[in-house]
């Protein structure tokens, strides 16, 4: 087994990625860009979250899945190429990542923003009721 080490005094040469190193800087690269886009990492408010709120949240989640769909493809195609039997391309879909989240982890955060626009209605709902009493009296 070779052993290899690496100098730090001196300055290395820039030496090509391999294809799963490539895939994941591509994949760093694009959630980058998803994190620097305005919107693209919603956060909570310190507040109460509104219904749209947790959509935004949702939204993220199903867009940092599209990204690692991609990468996990390129993973697939490279097991694939390097594979010494058939490797089953469908579990290294784009939508794999997707499939798995959207309806599950997404469907609990829908839940989260219909219990929040319920509150919102409820609030609203109270101080309608208290305005129509403060009228009567």
């Amino acid at each position: 087994m070779t052993v290899h080490t690496i100098d730090t005094d001196k300055p290395s040469l820039p030496r090509k990625l391999g294809p799963l190193k490539s895939a994941m800087g591509e994949m760093i690269a694009d959630l980058s860009k998803l994190y620097l886009t305005e919107g693209g990492c919603p956060d909570y408010p310190a507040f109460t979250p509104t219904e749209e709120d947790h959509q935004a949240v949702a939204e993220h989640v199903r867009a940092v899945t599209i990204i690692a769909g991609r990468w996990l493809r390129k993973v697939g195609l490279v097991v694939s190429e390097n594979a010494l039997c058939p490797i089953e391309m469908t579990w290294f879909s784009d939508g794999t990542f997707l499939e798995t989240v959207d309806g599950w982890a997404t469907d609990q955060i829908a839940n989260a923003a219909r219990a929040a626009a319920d509150e919102i209605e409820d609030a609203e709902g109270d101080a309608g009721d208290r305005r129509w009493d403060e009228r009567r009296v």
